[in-house]
């Protein structure tokens, strides 16, 4: 098989549910233009493995994803200088040492995406054993839903950038987020613009407070589990370039009166376009959740002159943790919001009630849903 004869101009290849038989791998080995590959649900048995990371130093993105990889990691001295977007998905055979080992042999990455299930330790990893200081230089999106320690995920972002911050988009799931990672994070504050914290059930109020009140260019954020308690001992949000909010503010019953300073704060976030409110989707809470009413200082968000849509992502069947907007609400919604276009989840529990309202906004041109 003479793929480059065959295929000359093959410069990107993607393999979903196939076998594939060795003069494959022996004819992509010898093909010199392709640049990008994904392997969805594939097999490469042990001796085609070496044929397989000769193929990745020439390429520029990867994907492997639900990829059994049988002939182990690669050698101490491959280096993937070429490539700038690295996904791994759930790749078996491959221990996750292995899979760091493979993440560090790639210095010139853009986007990583690394993803596995399970509880593994990173010890005995080139990461552990020799922390590496900026060495991802040019890593500037980071998806990492791993079940990472505190220490190695404090070493992973120290590796990242410059020293003066380099992830502009963020995406967390699974990992320890506690003193020395925190810590890490703190070095891109100054530049992340997208954090996902919406997979990341663990992250502490307190974290996701320092990044409302520490990153001046943020733009999307997504997070769970915030307390109106952790937010008066916090300084002023300087997100002021926020467009996207998704969060859960929980408001104990000794700390009701601090409603209005969550309304202040939200009111400050005026470039806002899309707020999604109590999205705490399988979380266990005992508190209350911000009260969406005139009551309670909803009324300072007249400042929100830009939002287009405002969705309650309620998951719980208590009706405790239900919005419960009234039609006092509801007219000063369509009276201050000009530019809202949808409005999504229950609005009241009393399904009358909630009818009631959705059909006031659809008569004013605000779709429901």
């Amino acid at each position: 098989m003479d793929l480059a004869k065959t295929f000359p101009s093959l410069v990107k290849l993607d393999l979903d549910f196939v076998q594939i038989e060795s003069i494959f791998w022996e004819a992509l080995s010898t093909h010199h233009h392709i640049r990008s590959m994904r392997l969805w649900c594939i097999e490469v048995g042990t001796d085609d493995t070496p044929r397989l990371w000769d193929v990745c130093k020439r390429l520029e993105s990867l994907e492997l994803s639900r990829v059994t990889i049988e002939g182990g990691g690669v050698s101490k001295d491959a280096v993937f200088d070429r490539l700038r977007e690295l996904i791994i998905w759930e790749v078996s055979e491959l221990d996750v040492r292995s899979q760091m080992d493979l993440i560090i042999q790639c210095p010139m990455l853009e986007c990583l995406e690394w993803d596995f299930d399970g509880w593994m330790s990173l010890s005995g990893s080139r990461l552990i054993n020799h922390p590496l200081q900026n060495h991802w230089p040019y890593l500037n999106k980071l998806h990492i839903n791993c079940n990472l320690l505190d220490l190695e995920m404090a070493l992973i972002l120290q590796s990242v950038g410059t020293g003066h911050g380099n992830i502009v988009d963020l995406q967390i799931g699974s990992c320890q987020l506690e003193t020395q990672a925190s810590k890490a994070l703190g070095l891109h504050f100054n530049t992340l613009v997208r954090v996902d914290f919406a997979r990341f059930h663990h992250a502490s109020s307190s974290i996701i407070l320092d990044i409302l009140c520490s990153c001046p260019r943020l733009e999307v954020l997504r997070a769970k589990n915030v307390s109106a308690k952790d937010i008066a001992e916090h300084g002023p949000w300087v997100c002021q370039h926020l467009r996207e909010l998704e969060i859960c503010f929980h408001v104990g019953d000794s700390d009701q009166d601090l409603q209005p300073l969550i309304f202040k704060r939200l009111s400050t976030l005026v470039r806002l376009k899309h707020l999604k409110l109590n999205s705490f989707l399988r979380s266990v809470i005992t508190d209350s959740v911000l009260e969406f009413r005139l009551e309670c200082g909803m009324g300072q968000l007249s400042t929100l002159q830009q939002l287009a849509s405002l969705a309650f992502g309620v998951h719980s069947r208590n009706m405790r943790y239900f919005p419960q907007l009234g039609m006092d609400e509801a007219t000063w919604i369509m009276d201050n919001w000009k530019n809202l276009k949808l409005i999504k989840g229950r609005l009241n529990k009393d399904q009358e009630i909630d009818i009631q309202l959705k059909s006031a906004f659809k008569s004013h041109g605000i779709n429901t849903s």
